[in-house]
């Protein structure tokens, strides 16, 4: 599932946004996408030069938690990719965009807070109820995409 903005006719998207809102948040999740996938080329590299041969052991733990660290920027890169492809897909699919996945929810999410955060996927409400449950089951989500 590669989708881009590319992939869907923004004017057969049903939302509360206006044509030129949907526009900017499709190309800020098309743009997660493209820059995600060259901060993972950059952050593969970075990987593969960190030394983890040192003798001094000092520089071994760095180098240890340099990569680990790198490891996980690498996997949140992937994951936002993911994100912004299912939403994308999703809208393409469904013929609709702006709502709260949560299917006993669906209210409108505010342009406000999908332009400043595109992987949006569920209303401020649910999401805290989703936080909520996730600390107690880490993988418990709300949003159905």
């Amino acid at each position: 599932m590669n989708s881009t903005i590319e992939d869907i006719n923004l004017n057969e998207i049903s939302s509360h946004l206006e044509d030129e809102q949907k526009k900017d948040i499709f190309t800020k999740l098309n743009g997660v996408i493209s820059k995600g996938e060259q901060r993972v080329t950059e952050l593969k590299e970075h990987f593969s030069s960190i030394d983890i041969a040192n003798s001094d052991p000092l520089d071994r733990a760095e180098s240890s938690d340099d990569r680990e660290r790198t490891l996980r920027e690498i996997e949140r890169e992937k994951k936002n990719i993911s994100i912004a492809r299912k939403i994308i897909a999703f809208s393409s699919k469904h013929g609709e965009y702006g709502y709260c996945l949560n299917n006993d929810c669906g209210v409108d999410i505010p342009y406000a807070k999908l332009s400043a955060y595109p992987l949006t996927l569920l209303c401020l409400d649910c999401k805290a109820r989703e936080e909520a449950m996730q600390k107690y089951n880490p993988t418990a989500t709300l949003a159905s995409i």
